[in-house]
């Protein structure tokens, strides 16, 4: 009985071995990013350098860093950790808008990890006005307009139009100037809606004080689309020659002259975003959060996201005060891509108020969160 025990013991032993061995790379530590700068505003003429450092606990783990997206990237090898560097120097064919920009690293033994960073590329001076895109009939829907300029600006005379002879149900109700406007409020102003001719002016001047350098919001236009409106159809809003300004400009206070406006053919400032690029071939993906659509919504919006395994996933709505309004999912998700709708309720059923919300996605180790707008 002694005897025979023995060996069967050995074997459960050497099974358990063979094992632990053949699924090694279950145990192994997974390789991280331990410094991703994840966002950058770019200036068209200008250089966007950053490094990139990835770390990995099994000391005889080789790292591979990859990247997909515009600009360039070179690797040092054999430096611990292991660390890379970003360049992109954008030409003037560049469109301006967001780009997605992926870093992928992997230790050889399957395990990986992911980084994602958003690059916004503008020209110096520029104003940026979002589209009319995306927006149901007889809704009301709210379009930012940015300045983005690297000296003091001491006026401007923005001109737009807002017209698609294909597309003209639509009004502008109103312009609400921003709170950086009024923190720098200039000596004079004027926000002039005409919606006859589908054309809004805005034009300033500043006697003491400047418009701050940076990225800032200028003022929101607040819209409306009538029962004619198509909705698969969106209307882009453009530079106008219109009295009394004539043309668009912005004059920096060092020279007092106008500077020419950086526009895209067929709409002023209009964003192209990228997709965040797909991930290298190796059948590992990462998590990824996108952004609700329609935003701005009034009925209801969806919320995708992917994830690279199964696990415990929650999706949670707040408030602007922080306070958790609904609860969509909360449970084990299954590894791959998934659309959750929200129809603009609380946890209770109850209707919420039009206003700013958060979603916030809880994944394994992963938390994002992003902003959404309710109008009703």
């Amino acid at each position: 009985m002694k005897n025979r025990f023995l060996p069967g013991l050995f074997s459960i032993g050497l099974l358990f071995f063979s094992v632990l061995f053949f699924n090694s790379s279950a145990l192994a530590a997974k390789p991280e990013f331990s410094y991703v700068d994840p966002n950058h505003i770019l200036i068209v003429g200008d250089t966007l350098e950053f490094q990139v450092i990835a770390t990995d606990n099994d000391a005889g783990d080789i790292l591979t860093i990859t990247k997909e997206g515009p600009g360039e990237f070179v690797t040092v090898p054999h430096t611990s950790p292991d660390t890379g560097f970003y360049s992109w120097v954008p030409e003037l064919t560049d469109t301006i808008g967001k780009y997605g920009i992926f870093f992928y690293v992997n230790d050889g033994t399957g395990n990986a990890d992911t980084a994602s960073v958003l690059v916004t590329l503008v020209f110096a001076d520029s104003v940026i006005v979002e589209c009319l895109e995306h927006v149901d009939a007889q809704t009301t829907v709210t379009v930012d307009i940015r300045l983005w300029n690297d000296e003091t600006i001491c006026g401007w005379a923005i001109p737009l139009t807002f017209y698609n002879p294909l597309n003209t149900d639509v009004i502008c109700d109103s312009v609400q100037w921003s709170s950086t406007y009024w923190s720098n409020k200039p000596n004079i102003s004027s926000a002039d809606i005409y919606n006859e001719d589908k054309v809004i002016v805005l034009y300033s001047a500043y006697f003491a004080g400047d418009w701050p350098t940076g990225d800032n919001l200028l003022a929101t236009l607040h819209f409306t689309t009538g029962a004619d409106w198509d909705t698969s159809m969106g209307v882009k809003i453009d530079s106008a020659f219109y009295p009394p300004t004539n043309f668009l400009e912005l004059v920096n206070c060092g020279t007092g002259i106008g500077t020419p406006m950086g526009f895209l053919a067929g709409g002023l400032g209009t964003w192209t975003t990228t997709d965040v690029p797909e991930i290298p071939s190796t059948g590992i993906t990462g998590f990824v959060l996108a952004q609700n659509y329609p935003n701005p919504f009034n009925l209801k919006t969806s919320m995708s996201f992917e994830i690279p395994y199964e696990c415990r996933v929650s999706l949670k709505i707040y408030n602007l005060l922080g306070r958790r309004v609904n609860t969509l999912v909360d449970g084990i998700m299954e590894k791959g891509q998934h659309t959750i709708f929200w129809d603009g309720t609380s946890s209770s059923g109850d209707p919420v108020a039009s206003g700013i919300y958060f979603y916030k996605l809880t994944a394994s180790d992963f938390v994002s969160m992003k902003k959404m707008v309710l109008l009703k």
